[in-house]
């Protein structure tokens, strides 16, 4: 089976549920648990928020008591390591079209009308929870590129650094037997204290450019 399309390890990940309803949380609780979910239940916006840190998915009905689902979800986005947190609001009263456009503009996954049926409400988290592992991986993926990019950029500068240094030592050592040789005339005097000037400038450009790709690659031998 290709991995996209792969079955979510659902016993590895916790859901967790928010309803202010008993009857219904207990309820939509144990279908997950039944599905080889792990749960955890909350009551109230407050203690959704500070529950979820133990959840890799959240079920959110959007009538709560105080805080709205609609409050709920825009609160759970703007605390650190949340922002690809699966979310899937729910409602029994707010069915309208433009209800579940307010309930994904307040930052839901998904949108859905109760009673819901257990196949797609699970169905649905198994399609949220292999996403954001899809984007996890990627972004991992991503992560590698860039320190491979990395390294060969410091490779490259401290190959580069090793080739032009002895070719410019050269160049600046001629310059400066010119400059200390009695026979030379002032034409080519300014000439090599030109080279001189613009040789010792180039050295320190290669010096800052340079030096810490060439530490990095002698720490690689």
């Amino acid at each position: 089976m290709h991995p996209s399309s792969a079955l979510v390890d659902r016993s590895r990940h916790t859901i967790l549920v928010v309803d202010d309803d008993e009857a219904s949380r207990y309820a939509t609780a144990k279908h997950l648990r039944h599905a080889g979910f792990q749960t955890r239940e909350a009551a109230t916006g407050e203690e959704a928020i500070a529950l979820v840190d133990a959840a890799h998915a959240v079920v959110l009905d959007v009538h709560l008591p105080g805080m709205s689902g609609l409050d709920v979800c825009e609160r759970l986005r703007s605390l650190d390591g949340h922002l690809d947190l699966p979310i899937l609001q729910c409602s029994g009263i707010f069915t309208r079209d433009a209800d579940k456009v307010a309930g994904l503009r307040s930052g839901a996954d998904a949108y859905l009308t109760k009673p819901v049926d257990e196949q797609l409400l699970i169905a649905n988290l198994d399609a949220l929870l292999r996403n954001r592992e899809r984007l996890r991986r990627l972004a991992d993926q991503l992560d590698d590129t860039r320190r491979q990019e990395d390294k060969a950029r410091d490779l490259f500068l401290a190959v580069l650094g090793h080739d032009l240094r002895g070719p410019l030592d050269a160049i600046l050592m001629s310059a400066t037997l010119m400059v200390r040789t009695e026979e030379s005339s002032p034409t080519a005097l300014r000439i090599a204290s030109r080279i001189l000037s613009s040789g010792d400038r180039m050295k320190q450009m290669l010096e800052d450019t340079t030096t810490p790709a060439c530490a990095w690659a002698a720490a690689c031998r």
